[in-house]
């Protein structure tokens, strides 16, 4: 066992104490040790637990917190509403600033909708978990 053993006194007293429904913390100071040591020896000593203090109610919580009003900052900016028509085998990334979006028109990979350079930004291999990566 770790620590100072229990006397014959303090174990007599933290018996009859805790039977009489004392806290831990009054205990504690009573056999000058600390709360979580006599909780210790109070589990050692196999005494009955005890109901918990904290009462918890079935019925659910009210939520009192009202959501948030949205603020935006600046001005909104609204999305495109009209492109040009892309012609089959050109690029369809789009690139530039939200005012002025505009597609690459790169020609395509066969069988995709992107060039080469935007098709790599696009799906990157993975490296499996430990993978040397300097081989």
């Amino acid at each position: 066992m770790i620590g100072n053993p229990l006397s014959a006194e303090e174990e007599s007293v933290i018996r009859t104490e805790w039977a009489a429904g004392t806290s831990m913390q009054d205990i504690a100071d009573r056999v000058g040790r600390t709360k979580n040591s006599v909780s210790g020896h109070i589990h050692r000593m196999g005494l009955p637990a005890r109901p918990s203090p904290i009462r918890t109610s079935s019925a659910p919580r009210a939520t009192t917190r009202k959501p948030l009003p949205v603020q935006f900052i600046g001005e909104a900016i609204s999305p495109p509403t009209h492109f040009a028509p892309i012609a089959a085998g050109k690029c369809q990334w789009l690139e530039g600033r939200p005012r002025d979006l505009n597609f690459c028109h790169a020609p395509t990979v066969p069988g995709r909708s992107w060039c080469c350079a935007h098709l790599a930004r696009v799906y990157v291999q993975s490296v499996p978990k430990g993978a040397d990566l300097a081989a």
